[in-house]
């Protein structure tokens, strides 16, 4: 992201048909800038403008969520984590996905309709709305077979879900609750006597579905990213690799508990294509269960032709 701010991808160029409209313009107040544009005949200027601001403005704010939500949970304080992880998870990834499944729509109800309508999407249980929003979104990532759009909505959102973070989220939030899925015992507390075993059936539960949110998360933002930033090819991205080997063996972990996507599907969607070959024999490099792990924790892998281990530059 800021990558993307220094090399101006965020900002749209305009082209004025005279000085005198450029002068204009530059008399506008800010929060005007669109009402502008649209009363010029530029709304599809406006729109581009809502777009790629609302677009860096929120991946910005969803990144230090998420941060700061890891941060808490690497230190235990799971009720911290779970009370951050709630915005960016049930609001913000929605966002991203209204964005993608749905432009036009989601300009227009930012412009006009915002707050209820966001409102209308997150709250309405069982929304048809919703549903097809994130149907929508899923099928426009670079790997819709690892997605399930009804798991993605029903962890996300529905408090009654086996093992789902909804009412976590909640329960976070809240020193008491009420509704009947998630209500607090007589004399306790949500989360606030809990002790070590707690913890781990917290940390349990937290990460057998987070890491597929946050894959999926960053396959939504890179899906949006590239309707107006051409993807470039580079020769390989490390941290791209290791993040894709660390779903793998996340899914190698807790697969056999249920969740989704399946390491097979994980391995031939994201890594079986990559092209490492070894530097000794240019033999072709596999991610088998010893090269997963070595990649994730020291970016090498062993050549199994050779035997020379390969280090990731």
């Amino acid at each position: 992201m800021i990558a993307g701010e220094e090399a101006r991808i965020f900002d749209v160029t305009v082209h004025f048909e005279s000085r005198d409209e450029a002068a204009n313009l530059a008399q506008v107040n800010q929060g005007e800038i669109i009402e502008w544009f649209e009363i010029h005949g530029r709304k599809a200027q406006a729109d581009d403008v809502i777009f790629r601001q609302v677009l860096v403005a929120l991946l910005s704010d969803f990144c230090h969520f998420i941060f700061e939500a890891l941060r808490s949970s690497s230190k235990g304080k799971l009720t911290v984590s779970f009370a951050l992880l709630r915005k960016p998870l049930k609001d913000s990834l929605l966002t991203f996905e209204w964005l993608l499944a749905d432009r036009p729509g989601f300009i227009d109800a930012f412009a006009h309709n915002w707050p209820a309508r966001l409102d209308e999407l997150l709250k309405n249980q069982g929304s048809s709305g919703r549903s097809k929003i994130i149907h929508d979104a899923v099928l426009l990532t670079t790997h819709p077979q690892l997605f399930d759009p009804a798991f993605l909505e029903e962890v996300r959102y529905e408090r009654n879900a086996e093992h789902g973070l909804a009412d976590l989220f909640d329960m976070a939030m809240h020193l008491v609750t009420t509704f009947k899925v998630i209500q607090t015992d007589s004399g306790n507390f949500n989360f606030v006597f809990s002790d070590g075993q707690c913890r781990f059936s917290q940390w349990y539960h937290l990460y057998w579905h987070l890491p597929v949110l946050l894959n999926y998360a960053i396959e939504v933002i890179e899906a949006l990213l590239i309707t107006f930033v051409p993807r470039v090819e580079e020769e390989f991205a490390i941290h791209d690799i290791r993040r894709k080997v660390g779903f793998l063996l996340w899914a190698k972990q807790y697969g056999a508990a249920g969740s989704i996507p399946s390491a097979g599907q994980i391995q031939k969607a994201l890594l079986d294509d990559i092209p490492l070959r070894c530097q000794r024999c240019s033999e072709r490099l596999l991610f088998d269960d010893e090269n997963a792990r070595t990649v994730f924790e020291r970016s090498r892998l062993r050549c199994r032709t050779c035997r020379r281990m390969n280090r990731l530059y």
